[in-house]
């Protein structure tokens, strides 16, 4: 059941849509649309993101307690809450080899030399991943 409050957010093709309105979609055809609603961190807010691809592409499953974050919003129900739809997808890379989050959870804090995130798109996380919609992390231990 979705709240009084919920926000409403419109990804197309992989975008973030500020003032959806439909309009956006004229003279193009939807490929695929899936609609997920997940908490806000604000107290008993939500957020229901509709996910629209118009480029023939599907769109991949979201796990929405993980995947969405809700920053900028001061109060409950605020309008101006900022959405941003996170890589389902993480790959570990620790010392160049690929691992698991709960390897990477064993290494002590102190060990650590350096940390990257290389967002998906990125030409790194293309490069170490082999694909564009992945998240990869790097660590390098001392």
């Amino acid at each position: 059941m979705v709240q009084a409050d919920t926000l409403d957010r419109y990804i197309v093709n992989g975008e973030n849509v500020e003032k959806f309105d439909g309009s956006q979609l004229v003279g193009k055809t939807v490929s695929d649309y899936k609609v997920t609603v997940a908490q806000s961190n604000e107290a008993g807010g939500a957020v229901r993101i509709h996910l629209i691809r118009t480029d023939g592409q599907k769109i991949k499953d979201i796990k929405a307690a993980t995947s969405v974050e809700s920053r900028g919003a001061n109060n409950k129900g605020s309008k101006n809450a900022n959405v941003t739809v996170l890589s389902t997808t993480t790959i570990f890379i620790v010392d160049g080899k690929k691992c698991d989050k709960e390897a990477l959870n064993k290494i002590k804090p102190e060990s650590i030399a350096s940390m990257t995130v290389n967002k998906p798109g990125s030409k790194e996380a293309i490069k170490l991943s082999g694909k564009k919609d992945v998240t990869v992390v790097e660590v390098v231990t001392k």
